[in-house]
């Protein structure tokens, strides 16, 4: 007659336990990492798009800082640099049509920009619309320093977006 050894059963019962638990931990422990590295991705793809939007913000304000220079530079080397120039009536329509353009510009900046920078930088931006805004309603159309107040405006901006993506992308 086969009788079972209690000490084998026992052994054979320990090591299909040591086994499954073997196999759960390795699952569980697959699942926290697969976890862990798409909670990193995630974070990574974030801030990339965070400094995606501060380099696009900075290039847009650029852009429309090069034109106010120009507009200023172009107007005192014309006026021989000695007295304000008077414009002309389409000059000053020109003027005015790139202001628009530039103060819609960062507008739309401003609120696209505004899910992934920070509220200090949205502040910036809201701060310059204001400016602009009150230099447009100061514009008498035959003064190029307007040109300048709104170059220096975009300057102080574009330094203001600049400390606020290094605070807060800690570069």
């Amino acid at each position: 007659m086969a009788t079972s050894n209690p000490i084998e059963t026992f052994s054979t019962i320990e090591t299909i336990i040591t086994i499954m638990l073997s196999i759960i931990s390795g699952v569980g422990a697959s699942i926290v990492s697969g976890i862990v590295s798409h909670k990193h991705e995630k974070n990574k793809i974030w801030w990339e798009k965070k400094t995606d939007e501060y380099q696009r913000i900075i290039r847009e304000l650029a852009k429309d800082q090069n034109r106010a220079w120009k507009w200023e530079e172009d107007g005192w080397v014309e006026a021989g640099q000695s007295e304000r120039k008077k414009l002309s009536a389409e000059e000053i329509k020109e003027m005015r049509a790139s202001m628009e353009a530039t103060i819609e510009n960062i507008r739309i900046t401003a609120m696209v920009g505004s899910f992934y920078i920070s509220q200090e930088a949205v502040k910036a931006l809201e701060d310059i619309l204001v400016g602009l805004d009150k230099l447009r309603d100061e514009y008498e159309g035959d003064d190029i320093q307007t040109c300048g107040d709104e170059y220096k405006l975009i300057k102080k901006t574009i330094t203001r977006i600049r400390e606020c993506g290094k605070k807060e992308l800690g570069r």
